[in-house]
C-alpha cells in the first residue's frame, strides 16, 4: 500500500505544469495560450495511451517490473522538463513524462485489486488515490518555493520534483513485491477475459469508460484554467494558487471517506451517481463568479465529489466475474486510453474559448456538463460491492 501510494502521489507531484509555473514559461518559452494548453496537455496524450500498454504488460509480466520501469522514465523525464530550453524539447519531455506514468499509474491501479479482498477494496482504492490528491496539493503549494529557494524560476520546481522521482526509484527497487497468489476472495473460479478484443465486449469497460471520459474531462479544464481564470480576474497568483489547492486538499478526506462508505454499504453506484450531480453543480457555481465566498464553496464542492467516488468506481472492474484481478490491469488500460482523449482535448478547447470570447465563462460551462457523464455507470452499470460489515 505504501508504495503504491508513494507511486500515485508522485505521478501527481509531477503530471502537471502547475499554472504558477506556466504564467513565467510562457514568457521564457515564447508560447502563446493555445500553446500552453497543448503543453499541459501532451503529458495526457502519452499517459493515456501507454495506460493500454502499461495493463496488457502487467497483466502479462507483473506489476513490479511495469510500475519500476515506469517510475525511472518519470524520474528522467521530469529532470529534462527542468533543463528544456525550447517549447519543443519542453513538449517532447512532457510527452515522455506521459510515457512513465501511463506505465506506473494502471500498475497503483491493478495491484490493490491484487493484494485486497472485495470487502476492502473500495478502501484500498480510495487510499491509494489520497496519493494522486496529495501530490497535487504538493505541486501547487510548493511549486513557487521551491523555485524560489533554488533560485532557478520554474526551472526549480521541475528539477526538485524530478529529484524527488529518482529517489522513489530507489526506494521503490528496494521494497516493492509481487502479489504471485491471487486474494482467496477474488473470483478464483471465474473466467477472465483472455484478450483485449473479449475486454471490448464487456458492457461495464463502455458505461465506466464514458463516465470516467467526462470526469476526466471537467477536472483537467480546472485543474488547467482556474488559476489562469482568477488571475484575470485580479486575483494574486498566490491566492489563486491557494484556492487551486483547496481542490485536491479537500480531496484527500473525500477519497478516503468514499471508500469507507461503499465499502460499508457494499454499493457503488449510489455514490458514483451523486457525485455527477454535485460535481457538475461544483463546476457551474465557477461560471456564476470567481470571487468572493462563493468561488472558494466552488472549489470546495468539486475537491469533495471529483476524489469522492474514485474508489467505489476503480473497485468494480476487478469484481466482474469475467475480468477479476487477473485481468484488471488489461481493463483500467483500456478504459484510460479511450477515456484520456477526452482529458486531452478538453484544455486545448478551453484554451481556444478563452482565446476567442476573451473569457473562461463558456469553458467553464462545458466543464459543468462533463461530469454528468458519471451517472452512466452510476445508473445503468452493474452493482458489484457487497457490504463489509452488517450495518
Amino acid at each position: 500500500m505504501a508504495i503504491a501510494w508513494l507511486t500515485a502521489f508522485t505521478c501527481a507531484l509531477t503530471t502537471f505544469v502547475y499554472p504558477p509555473l506556466l504564467e513565467e514559461m510562457i514568457g521564457v518559452l515564447e508560447m502563446s495560450l493555445p500553446q500552453a494548453g497543448l503543453l499541459m496537455s501532451l503529458t495526457t496524450l502519452t499517459t493515456m495511451t501507454f495506460t493500454f500498454f502499461g495493463g496488457i504488460a502487467s497483466d502479462k509480466f507483473g506489476s513490479r517490473m511495469t510500475m519500476g520501469m515506469g517510475i525511472v522514465i518519470m524520474a528522467v523525464a521530469q529532470i529534462l522538463s527542468g533543463l528544456a530550453n525550447t517549447f519543443v524539447l519542453e513538449a517532447f519531455t512532457r510527452l515522455l513524462l506521459g510515457v512513465g506514468i501511463g506505465l506506473a499509474i494502471v500498475c497503483v491501479i491493478k495491484s490493490m485489486a491484487e493484494w485486497f479482498p472485495s470487502k476492502e477494496l473500495a478502501l484500498a482504492q480510495s487510499i491509494q488515490a489520497t496519493g494522486w490528491a496529495v501530490g497535487n496539493a504538493a505541486g501547487l503549494a510548493l511549486a513557487i518555493p521551491v523555485s524560489f529557494a533554488l533560485g532557478m524560476a520554474w526551472r526549480g520546481a521541475f528539477l526538485a520534483f524530478g529529484g524527488f522521482a529518482a529517489g522513489v526509484v530507489v526506494l521503490y527497487w528496494i521494497l516493492a513485491k509481487e502479489r504471485r497468489q491471487p486474494v482467496a476472495e477474488v473470483h478464483r473460479e471465474n473466467k477472465a477475459a483472455a484478450s483485449v478484443l473479449e475486454m471490448l465486449k464487456i458492457r461495464e469497460l463502455w458505461l465506466i469508460t464514458f463516465g470516467m471520459a467526462g470526469a476526466f474531462s471537467g477536472s483537467s479544464i480546472i485543474m488547467t484554467w482556474l488559476p489562469k481564470s482568477l488571475i484575470d480576474m485580479g486575483w494574486s497568483e498566490a491566492s489563486a494558487s491557494l484556492l487551486a489547492t483547496v481542490v485536491p486538499t479537500i480531496g484527500i478526506p473525500a477519497n478516503l471517506a468514499g471508500g469507507i462508505v461503499s465499502d460499508r454499504l457494499g454499493r457503488r453506484k449510489p455514490l458514483i451517481a451523486v457525485s455527477a450531480v454535485c460535481l457538475s453543480v461544483s463546476y457551474w457555481l465557477f461560471t456564476v463568479t470567481t470571487q468572493g465566498l462563493l468561488a472558494w464553496v466552488a472549489a470546495a464542492l468539486s475537491g469533495w465529489f471529483g476524489y469522492f467516488y474514485v474508489g467505489p468506481l476503480l473497485a468494480i472492474p476487478s469484481e466482474l466475474p469475467e475480468v477479476g484481478h487477473e485481468r484488471s490491469g488489461t481493463f483500467f488500460g483500456t478504459m484510460q486510453v479511450i477515456a484520456g482523449v477526452a482529458g486531452f482535448t478538453a484544455p486545448l478547447i478551453v484554451g481556444w474559448i478563452r482565446e476567442v470570447t476573451g473569457s473562461f465563462t463558456l469553458g467553464f460551462a462545458l466543464a459543468a456538463i462533463t461530469p454528468c457523464s458519471l451517472l452512466i455507470p452510476g445508473i445503468f452499470g452493474r452493482e458489484t460491492g457487497r457490504p463489509s460489515r452488517p450495518l
